[in-house]
């Protein structure tokens, strides 16, 4: 009997560890090619040539991450927008050495990337 539930306890526990791995899978694919090396280069470029970065701030610069109200998301030039489309459904921010875009209706971290100088 022992056997039994254990077989039960497994076939009632692998759909959820399915499930978990589907929603990783889905966040890695969503994010992880949202622009190419070549774009961030280019993005990173402009936006650190114009926009001094925010320090000392309080929350992780991470995809998924929500960016507090206090920060303002800065929105793309028609000039950076060029050399994306998807760089219309977000705005940015730097932090630091780094660039995090930010989708403008959750302030949701959706790519981050370093700035180059």
């Amino acid at each position: 009997m022992r056997t039994s539930s254990s077989i039960a306890i497994a076939a009632l526990c692998l759909p959820l560890a399915l499930a978990n791995v589907t929603r990783a899978e889905e966040q890695t694919s969503l994010h992880d090619d949202f622009l190419t090396s070549a774009q961030q280069v280019k993005i990173g470029q402009l936006i650190t040539s114009r926009y001094p970065p925010l320090t000392n701030v309080n929350f992780s610069v991470a995809i998924g991450n929500t960016v507090p109200e206090s920060i303002s998301i800065q929105a793309f030039s028609p000039e950076a927008e060029a050399i994306s489309p998807k760089l219309n459904e977000v705005g940015f921010i730097v932090v630091e050495e780094l660039i995090a875009l930010v989708d403008k209706q959750s302030r949701k971290i959706v790519s981050v990337f370093p700035r180059w100088k």
